[in-house]
């Protein structure tokens, strides 16, 4: 099957720790341009391994707020 940008994009992004530097992230715009392209499009069904719950350590410390 033939997908947008042949990738799967992941729709948890909104709340992972990473999201304002995730490539995957399922946003609005992508799915407008997959629309766009009358393409359909590939998604986790589980956070993936690379998503991180906002606060939590990745390196031994806590994020500050």
């Amino acid at each position: 099957m033939l997908c947008y940008r042949d990738m799967t994009w992941c729709p948890f992004y909104a709340d992972c720790r990473e999201c304002e530097r995730c490539n995957r992230a399922l946003t609005d715009s992508i799915r407008r341009k997959a629309a766009r392209a009358e393409l359909n499009l590939c998604q986790f069904v589980e956070k993936p391994g690379c998503w991180t719950e906002q606060g939590e350590a990745t390196d031994g410390q806590r994020d500050e707020k």
